[in-house]
């Protein structure tokens, strides 16, 4: 094939430097790829790779609207995230990418290489759960500019996760469950007991409210609607075991006092009647509206039992590995937790704790003394 490829330099209104490339094939007009705030090294290598796959017949010039970073971010990918995230998914992203906005400012999608994302991360000294966060936007925000054709492939293609040292919070032992009772709050009692037996997460245990209980089904309604939510924008029922509807039941009627005491003639008392202000969210303040953090007085109570390792997500985690050691299905604990992806589910599936691990010893059969006096030990080695 006839063709050849230019360098050429030019000036930005800025005064700023930058390369791009012309394409020349015979018989074809000029094409030009514009290569961005990058080294003349770089843009003379740039310019061989695209010679090379040119006379390979891999050579494609990509979608013909080529948009900056920054411009996509705002006209199109943050907007689709509004509409298709949680809240606080959105503030994840804005969050993490607004790096990288300054990081590739003035570059457009198709500018941004693989091998610049892999320095950003090297230079980036944060822990691997940290890094894989960002990652997780990152790959999004690519593939989505790939989906809607304003890149012909994505730069993260090839880029693995970090290795993470934690996963988090763990769930809580069968036997950490049952001591964690002793010295507790009413409020943190029944926090535990509604998390444990729904796994729900810490932000829906506080948008629940009363209405999304159905007494008559026996479920609940983890609601995604105008005003509350999910992570993966889905409503989902949960059915209610006793223990559930037990504890939404005196909930139901009465209003543990968040971070409270009070005194009566018959000693502490930490809970109340509702009053009908206090009706609409099953966790609420005195003065009806919803409490929109639990983490602190969960903390206090693992701390409490020097229990370790374990946040109120953990709860959640918890209500997961019961199902798995009551052998329930991994695809029906899947649509119980509201996870997008089942190895969401596997990751807490698998995980082992040393009760499961002497369980299992224990199943191993009884060697009866019949076959003990069988068993003969072979003492010294054999003669040359």
């Amino acid at each position: 094939m006839n063709a050849n490829v230019f360098v050429r330099k030019y000036m930005t209104k800025n005064g700023e430097t930058r390369y791009r490339l012309i394409v020349r094939e015979f018989g074809k007009g000029e094409k030009y790829i514009c290569l961005g705030p990058i080294t003349r090294k770089l843009a003379h290598k740039r310019r061989l790779q695209v010679l090379q796959e040119i006379q390979s017949g891999t050579f494609e010039m990509g979608p013909s609207v080529n948009l900056f970073f920054g411009e996509f971010l705002d006209k199109y990918f943050f907007p689709w995230v509004k509409g298709e995230r949680a809240p606080k998914t959105l503030q994840t992203y804005e969050e993490h990418i607004k790096h990288l906005r300054e990081r590739f400012k003035g570059f457009r999608l198709s500018q941004i290489q693989r091998r610049d994302l892999e320095i950003h991360f090297a230079e980036w000294k944060v822990s691997g759960r940290t890094k894989n966060i960002r990652l997780s936007a990152l790959r999004l925000v690519f593939n989505k500019a790939v989906d809607w054709r304003y890149l012909s492939k994505s730069p993260m293609e090839g880029i693995r996760r970090f290795p993470e040292t934690g996963q988090g919070s763990r769930s809580l032992t069968p036997v950490e469950l049952n001591q964690l009772w002793e010295g507790l709050t009413t409020w943190q009692k029944s926090l535990i007991r509604v998390m444990v037996n729904s796994g729900l997460r810490p932000g829906e245990v506080s948008n629940l409210k009363f209405r999304d209980i159905d007494w008559d089904l026996n479920r609940l309604t983890v609601a995604n609607d105008k005003t509350r939510q999910t992570k993966n924008r889905k409503s989902r029922f949960v059915p209610m075991n006793k223990d559930l509807r037990e504890e939404l039941s005196f909930l139901k009627d009465h209003l543990p006092l968040c971070g409270h005491q009070k005194k009566s003639e018959f000693g502490i008392k930490d809970f109340q009647r509702r009053e009908d202000h206090q009706k609409e969210f099953v966790f609420c303040k005195k003065d009806g509206s919803k409490v929109a953090c639990i983490r602190r007085s969960m903390t206090r109570a693992f701390e409490q039992h020097g229990i370790e390792g374990v946040t109120p997500h953990g709860l959640r985690k918890t209500f997961c590995s019961q199902l798995a050691r009551a052998k329930v299905h991994p695809k029906v604990a899947q649509t119980l937790m509201g996870h997008s992806d089942i190895s969401l589910t596997m990751r807490v599936y698998t995980e082992i704790d040393d009760d499961q691990l002497r369980d299992a010893v224990d199943l191993l059969p009884a060697m009866n003394e019949a076959q003990k006096k069988n068993l003969k030990l072979v003492q010294g080695g054999s003669s040359s």
